[in-house]
Order: structure tokens, then sequence, then C-alpha cells
């Protein structure tokens, strides 16, 4: 299934938000989900963003590039079979309540975190 991942980026800083998966593995991670089969890509980003990043509102996403980045490797994701998208999402820092499990990191730090599945990967594409 197409799916989107996003690397959500703090515009004035450039610092990386990363999130403590829910599931197993529980570590770090970025933010994804499956496109609906009615929903435009650019739809699922904004709504990734809003729902799972906890950005406050739309008007507080800056900038979605689409970095040219796929991930199609068969056992890449337990479960479903996902081909996740990867984009660049800057936001404005006051735009999320950050917590124990929802952090701002400096980008050497957020690779330095023990990352789930090949999320690793996808910040080394995200920042060359």
């Amino acid at each position: 299934m197409l799916a989107v991942a996003c690397v959500v980026i703090n515009e004035s800083n450039d610092k990386v938000l990363l999130r403590v998966r829910s599931s197993e593995p529980e570590k770090w991670e970025l933010f994804g989900s499956f496109v609906g089969e009615d929903e435009l890509v650019k739809d699922a980003v904004i709504r990734v963003v809003l729902e799972k990043a906890g950005v406050l509102g739309k008007e507080f996403i800056k900038t979605i590039s689409f970095t040219g980045e796929y991930y199609d490797e068969i056992e890449r994701h337990p479960g479903k079979r996902c081909v996740p998208l990867l984009f660049e999402v800057k936001v404005s820092e006051s735009s999320v309540e950050t917590s124990d499990s929802l952090k701002w990191f400096e980008k050497d730090d957020a690779l330095d975190v023990p990352l789930a599945l090949d999320n690793e990967q996808m910040l080394i594409d995200c920042f060359e």
C-alpha cells in the first residue's frame, strides 16, 4: 500500500521532531500513515502532520517537500506491505506541544537515538 513518511523540521532552528512508537518496537520514529483510497498524497501528509505530529493547525505548516525518496523493500514493515514516499515538512516550533514521547532533536542527536524500522535511513536521506 502507498504511504507517506514525514520528517517534521522546526523552521527556525532545523531541529527534527520525533515520537515514541506506540507499538513494537518501542523506539523513536518519524510520522507516517497509509494514503487513503480517496485521499491525495499531499492531503495525507497534512493529515499525518496534524494528527500524529500534533501540529496545532494547518496554518503552522510552512513547507511540504517531496524528497524524491521511497522505500519499497518487501519486508520493511511488519504487517501490511507499505511503500512510503518521504517528505520534509517544515513547521513553526510554537505549533507543537512536546512531551516525554514527542520531542525536538538536533539533527545529529536524532540519528543517535534508537529509531524504529528504517527511520534512520529516512533521516539520512532527508538530511543529504
